[in-house]
């Protein structure tokens, strides 16, 4: 995905904070073989008790996937 171009966002279930994921940052800490599928984090925003999940945009217009 990320030698196509795809970016990726985090957002959270409860809250629906949503930020955009830096991709470099998360090869660099976990490797580029780690896939993100069915895994979640806890949101970091304060007093929330929310799980972020990763959606994944395709480079074309209007599409994502959420992983």
């Amino acid at each position: 995905m990320l030698d196509h171009g795809w970016s990726f966002t985090i957002h959270c279930s409860s809250c629906r904070l949503g930020l955009v994921a830096d991709h470099q940052k998360i090869v660099r800490k976990k490797g580029r073989d780690w896939s993100p599928w069915g895994k979640s984090a806890p949101c970091p925003a304060i007093g929330c008790l929310g799980r972020m999940r990763l959606r994944a945009y395709a480079p074309a217009p209007n599409e994502f996937i959420d992983i």
